[in-house]
């Protein structure tokens, strides 16, 4: 591609990255594999989270299993278990191997779960604070791992890693530092099952008191956590992956205006008119 085009089509992505995956999605594979080829292996990581799971995985699968896990390797783990749940049994666990060993076992984690469930797309990778940390214990840890949630709530847990509380962070902000947080919590949550399906969980009343509710499993340990606008998310990607990709692009990205309609499809065109040496270009950048 063309450095000018390349630049035009770069500039599309940045300031439209979903309606430019939305566009992607309705052509060929192939296409989308010689752009990404093009891409900086940065804008190609954060671009690819855009994709439906089942588009990428189709990227994934016309890639060498070492240029698969790199393009995947920043995605959270929600992300990257939906593709690979997409993928044949064979490559993916053939990916899961090359994935960094975090990566991999929180990924793993989610697969276990059937998409139309809590589980399959709750956060893993959350912080709980025993309810024997003090405030000053507490805020230290939450600046160490660098914490945020969108309702600004730590889940606390016990020795046997059952919920029993969940602590405002602005309250720990203004406790005594010696402060037990167990004084601090709100007592018996609510919280979400790992099998329940998504279409009982957005009926749940936990929504009208939090934004994000914890996620136990079958020995009701807190296993993860699932905000009210990834619940809706989880809803609307299920039902999109569920369906073939409507032919109007129209239809895909509306409400950003029709001069952005086709755009990337225009731009994309011009790289289908060259032959791409994939196998030395996709080993260099991926």
């Amino acid at each position: 591609m063309k450095t000018i085009e390349l630049e035009m089509t770069l500039s599309f992505i940045n300031a439209q990255p979903i309606a430019a995956a939305r566009e992607l999605e309705m052509l060929p594979v192939e296409t989308a594999l010689e752009l990404f080829q093009e891409l900086p292996i940065a804008q190609a990581r954060k671009f690819i989270r855009y994709l439906l799971p089942s588009y990428a995985a189709r990227l994934c699968l016309k890639l060498p299993k070492e240029s698969a896990a790199n393009l995947i390797i920043d995605s959270s783990a929600n992300q990257t278990a939906a593709i690979l749940r997409s993928m044949p049994k064979k490559s993916r666990l053939a990916i899961l191997k090359i994935l960094p060993k975090r990566n991999a076992q929180l990924s793993k984690l989610l697969l276990t779960y059937s998409q139309d469930m809590v589980g399959a797309w709750m956060a893993v990778d959350l912080l709980m604070l025993p309810a024997t940390a003090t405030a000053k214990d507490a805020v230290k840890r939450i600046s160490d791992v660098g914490f945020s949630v969108d309702n600004n709530c730590v889940h606390i847990v016990n020795d046997s890693q059952h919920l029993v509380g969940v602590v405002n962070i602005r309250d720990l902000l203004r406790a005594d530092s010696s402060t037990v947080i167990s004084r601090l919590m709100q007592k018996n949550p609510d919280a979400l099952q790992t099998r329940m399906s998504l279409a009982t969980a957005v009926n749940h009343d936990g929504w009208k008191s939090s934004d994000s509710l914890g996620v136990l499993n079958h020995k009701r340990q807190l296993v993860g956590l699932l905000c009210h606008k990834d619940l809706r998310r989880s809803l609307s990607q299920f039902r999109e992956v569920s369906k073939q990709v409507p032919s109007s692009s129209n239809s895909l990205i509306n409400g950003i205006g029709e001069a952005y309609a086709g755009t990337l499809s225009a731009l994309l065109g011009l790289v289908g008119e060259q032959v791409l040496n994939s196998n030395s270009k996709i080993q260099g950048k991926l």
